[in-house]
Parts: C-alpha cells; sequence; structure tokens
C-alpha cells in the first residue's frame, strides 16, 4: 500500500478514475507541482492546437531559468545565462507535447533578474473527460519574492508561519495523459480582478486631470507587469508593438495628446533598460510621463 501513490502510477492510472475525481494527497501534490510550472512562468492562455511557438519559447525559457539555472550556459556579459535549442524543446515536449516549428536562434539570451513575485498553483477540482483527458480548475497564488510558504498548505497555515499569500487569480485547463506523464492541452488563466463575476473591467483615471478616458485595468495590468525578461523575447516589430499598447493608455487618460506625442521608435531608442528594468516604467520616464497614478489605478482596483 505504500508504494500505491508512486508518480508512475499517478500519471499512468488516472485514466482509470470516474469523474468527478477524488485525488489522495500524493495525487493532488503532483497536480500543485504540475500547474505550478504554469503559474511561475505567466503563462498565457491558448485553445487546443492554438499553442504558439513564441509562447512555447517564452514559457521554456522562464521554466528553464527558474528550475534549471544550473544547467545554462552562462553569458559572456557575466548578467545572463543561455538556453541552448535542445533545451527548450526538452521542455517543451515535457509540457505541451510538442517542440517549437520555427527556431529564430540556435541558443537564447535569459537576462538575468532577481526580486519577482512568487507564484504557485493549487488543484481545486478535476474532472474525467474519456479519452485520457482530464478538465481541471485551480487557483493561482502568490507571495511577494523571498517568501517560502508551503505551496501545498492552506490560508490558514500560511497565516500560522507568517506568510504573506494572495490570490493571484484562477486556472481552468485541459490536461491529457499520456502513459507515465500529463501535457497541457488547453489553458485559461484569469487574474483575480476579471475572475469575479460581473466585475467592471474598466477604473477610471486615478486623478481629475485624466478625466478624459477610460483605461481597461486587465490590458493595465498585464502590461506593467512586462519587464526586461519579456522584452527580450520579442522582435523589434513586437517591441514597438508594445509600446503603442502602452502609448494607448497613455491616450486614454490624456497623457499624451497630439502636442506631446513621441514617436514609437524614438520612444524605444529613448528608453533606458537595466538588468530588472519594467517596460512600463521605462517607456514613462522616456516619454516624461509619471507612473504612480496608473500603479495607483491598478491597486484601487485590488
Amino acid at each position: 500500500m505504500k508504494k500505491i501513490l508512486t508518480i508512475l502510477m499517478v500519471f499512468a492510472s488516472l485514466a482509470g478514475f470516474a469523474a468527478p475525481m477524488k485525488l489522495e494527497p500524493a495525487q493532488q501534490k503532483k497536480f500543485n507541482i504540475f500547474f505550478s510550472n504554469f503559474a511561475e512562468t505567466n503563462m498565457e492562455g491558448f485553445k487546443q492546437e492554438a499553442l504558439s511557438d513564441d509562447a512555447m519559447l517564452n514559457f521554456a525559457l522562464r521554466h528553464l531559468y527558474i528550475n534549471k539555472f544550473k544547467s545554462l550556459k552562462k553569458g559572456k556579459d557575466g548578467n545572463s545565462v543561455i538556453a541552448t535549442m535542445e533545451q527548450i524543446d526538452t521542455a517543451t515536449m515535457k509540457y505541451f507535447g510538442k517542440k517549437i516549428q520555427n527556431h529564430k536562434e540556435n541558443t537564447y539570451t535569459i537576462p538575468c533578474a532577481d526580486g519577482e513575485a512568487f507564484r504557485f498553483s493549487q488543484l481545486d477540482s478535476l474532472e474525467d473527460r474519456g479519452n485520457n483527458t482530464f478538465k481541471a480548475e485551480g487557483t493561482i497564488y502568490s507571495t511577494g519574492s523571498g517568501g517560502t510558504p508551503d505551496v501545498h498548505g492552506t490560508p490558514a497555515d500560511w497565516k500560522k508561519a507568517g506568510e504573506e499569500v494572495s490570490v493571484a487569480g484562477r486556472f481552468s485547463a485541459v490536461v491529457k495523459s499520456e502513459g507515465e506523464r500529463y501535457i497541457l492541452v488547453e489553458y485559461f488563466p484569469t487574474d483575480s480582478e476579471s475572475a469575479k463575476p460581473q466585475a467592471d473591467t474598466t477604473q477610471e483615471p486615478a486623478s481629475d486631470d485624466k478625466a478624459q478616458g477610460k483605461v481597461a485595468i486587465d490590458e493595465l495590468k498585464s502590461i506593467m507587469q512586462k519587464d526586461i525578461f519579456a522584452w527580450q523575447l520579442l522582435d523589434e516589430n513586437g517591441k514597438l508593438a508594445l509600446l503603442n499598447q502602452i502609448k494607448r493608455i497613455w491616450q486614454a487618460t490624456g497623457d499624451e495628446t497630439d502636442k506631446n506625442a513621441i514617436d514609437t521608435k524614438v520612444l524605444k531608442d529613448k528608453m533606458t533598460l537595466g538588468d530588472q528594468a519594467n517596460i512600463f516604467e521605462s517607456a514613462c520616464e522616456a516619454a516624461g510621463i509619471k507612473q504612480a497614478p496608473y500603479q495607483a489605478m491598478c491597486d484601487k482596483a485590488n
């Protein structure tokens, strides 16, 4: 009986469970770990057969940086590490059952960055859909940098241990059992605000002088999370597209008008990006726009 909940039996035998499934503690932990891989890398949502190369690459680079850092070669600048195409393919095959179709590089440089929030997931329910596929629902949690909560614990456990853990959102997913492993087939994360039923997805500007428009808080939150790591994964067109999104937010609040508008390419060239740069903050500094009111909008919406 002591051997009944080994990893192999968990992954090989789940197809035989009836829906709704009741999981043993060891099985619950395995799923928590599996889905935490996607929470900690801020994996974007995707539908079946619509998982892009860019999404897989972004996941793989973050996953390798977080979990396989010692296996990565140090960059010549001393502030980065390098992942090979083979390492990327190994990661995507393990979690998605497929490789990137068109690699842009043989090796990928990952800038070193510390101080990011720690995110993890816990499975709340699992439903057997037949044909070795399962529908999963769960919660995404977040704690500040340096936090060490028991990722399998409860809010009561975290409070007792003095750990500050908050709900960052929820996720729904479809996974498929392939022999001794699972692969992610579909994934739909939502942040804590958009997960609320009938939530207002817009927020009035933080002050009277910004009364000309509304900002989509979900979009603002997403953009404000973009860091130097995400920036480095974008090609030139992708970087310009991100900056255009930022400019549209400025225009919605009246911070950017015809009188002070800055060309996107000029904005990109003016930005100063350090090892731990935040893209939205860097763009604001380059354009002479205050970033604090936008952070206040996000804080007020929480």
